[in-house]
């Protein structure tokens, strides 16, 4: 690790999960000087912000609801207040449901889904925009999927937000960029996170696939670690002319055609 992110003020939405966690560890490991955690989960944030503090940055947990605009507006004032500007959002926050098929969804599923990737990624962007733009920029960032260039099968909801997601990115990319604010978001491919065992029935079936992994070119599931190095180098100066991207962390799955004889 590196000095990449050295004096930064960074805010991490579902801090207290995979991607989120050691994005949050990440951050601090390349010199953040706070990392401010937001989970629903008190007991998620706990270890994540001792591993934070032990890598020399200052953690503040913060326990909030960003399914609801009063937690988003919560977050960002508690954010504000604590340290008087934000350098970095990374919005991970994400909704453990499992897959549905599409005539079964029911209303409080999908309601959730465009609550927390659509509706607070606005509230959220909206909030640490206004805060940005008044102290001279910084740097929004949102976790995406490759579900937005192709459906799967019981992801309704998922697939909807991630989509809207990216459009509201490329938006907020072009209106923000005057007021020294780039905006990118990153989309993996399948992640070994405890969202996507909800999607295997068994341990057994688990441990098969992080030993072998053929979906995608690379042979392997992507680690959070993986696209915690991706949001570090997108909130980094390294990164200071690219706004309005979608980086894909995929280990080449979609840019694989299969055929016949696959």
């Amino acid at each position: 690790m590196g000095v990449r992110l050295a004096g930064k003020i960074i805010v991490i939405t579902g801090g207290g999960g995979g991607i989120g966690g050691v994005t949050a560890v990440t951050a601090a490991a390349e010199g953040a000087k706070a990392v401010v955690l937001a989970d629903v989960s008190a007991a998620a944030l706990a270890p994540v912000a001792e591993r934070v503090d032990s890598a020399g940055s200052e953690a503040l947990p913060v326990v909030v609801d960003l399914g609801t605009p009063a937690g988003c507006a919560e977050l960002v004032e508690r954010a504000q207040a604590a340290h008087g500007r934000v350098d970095v959002l990374v919005h991970t926050a994400a909704v453990p449901n499992a897959p549905t098929g599409f005539l079964s969804l029911p209303d409080t599923a999908w309601a959730g889904e465009v609550a927390l990737t659509l509706n607070a990624s606005f509230h959220l962007g909206r909030g640490f925009g206004r805060v940005m733009a008044a102290n001279g920029g910084g740097v929004l960032l949102y976790t995406g999927s490759i579900a937005t260039m192709g459906a799967g099968r019981g992801l309704a909801g998922y697939t909807a937000t991630k989509t809207g997601l990216l459009g509201l990115v490329r938006a907020m990319a072009v209106e923000l960029a005057p007021h020294g604010i780039r905006v990118n978001m990153v989309s993996p491919g399948a992640v070994d996170t405890p969202r996507y065992r909800l999607r295997i029935t068994s341990d057994t079936e688990m441990r098969r696939l992080r030993e072998h992994f053929p979906v995608a070119p690379l042979g392997r599931m992507a680690t959070p670690q993986d696209v915690a190095d991706a949001f570090a180098f997108l909130a980094s100066d390294a990164a200071s002319y690219i706004t309005g991207h979608n980086l894909v962390v995929d280990g080449g799955t979609t840019a694989q055609v299969k055929t016949p004889d696959d």
